[in-house]
């Protein structure tokens, strides 16, 4: 069974008319489109930090809004590569995490959806923490991450992010402290944001074997 489809098409009950909408990135996003296209509203008000969500929703009719005309969304949905039982979340692969987590940081509500497989007592390592970077700060954006957490390895990306800065992968062993990690990397002169979503995410619609759960943060009520 595909349970990122079966996700996403939980996830778009959520959806009011007239309402605010941001997407993210990933397959389980893409499946969201194309609910939305089968069901289509056009009260909705659409944005992405996503160039190819962009190009799902334009080739599907929709208009999508620049996210400049934008302060605040009624919910954000993305997806992510693992998050833990407190939703905090990696989103390290497509290297698009300061724009979302602007439209994150926007939202009324921050929804995860996925699969079970992203599902994780607490946030492994398999993933890197990626930064971004200002090109001028390369060098010593590299060096302070190393005297905060010197057992750490580092790569700098070929790649450039849509603001023409750049991305450094950030491999543990083992993380330290979320909390911890969070704000040093925030703390970094010329470090814009990581790809570490800590204590950001309201909810997360995933599907399993073991069924549909939609898990909440604790102590959040919509």
């Amino acid at each position: 069974m595909n349970f990122k489809k079966i996700a996403a098409e939980a996830a778009i009950r959520f959806i009011e008319g007239n309402t605010i909408i941001g997407l993210g990135d990933g397959a389980a996003i893409s499946y969201m489109v194309k609910a939305l296209t089968v069901n289509k509203n056009n009260s909705l008000t659409l944005f992405t930090s996503s160039f190819s969500t962009k190009k799902l929703l334009e080739d599907a009719g929709f208009t999508v809004n620049e996210i400049s005309a934008v302060s605040a969304l009624d919910i954000y949905f993305d997806g992510c590569d693992q998050f833990d039982k407190n939703l905090n979340a990696l989103k390290s692969g497509s290297g698009i995490h300061t724009t979302e987590k602007l439209l994150a940081s926007m939202a009324g509500q921050f929804i995860l959806v996925g699969d079970e497989s992203k599902y994780v007592d607490a946030l492994q390592t398999k993933y890197p923490v990626v930064i971004e970077v200002i090109p001028d700060a390369i060098q010593f954006a590299q060096e302070q991450v190393h005297k905060i957490f010197p057992f750490c390895k580092m790569q700098v990306r070929e790649s450039k992010t849509r603001y023409s800065n750049l991305l450094i992968d950030i491999w543990f062993d083992e993380f330290p402290g979320l909390p911890i990690l969070n704000s040093a990397l925030k703390n970094i002169t010329g470090v814009l944001e990581s790809s570490l979503f800590y204590n950001m995410a309201h909810k997360a619609v995933i599907a399993g074997e073991n069924g549909l759960r939609v898990i909440e943060k604790q102590g959040y009520s919509s």
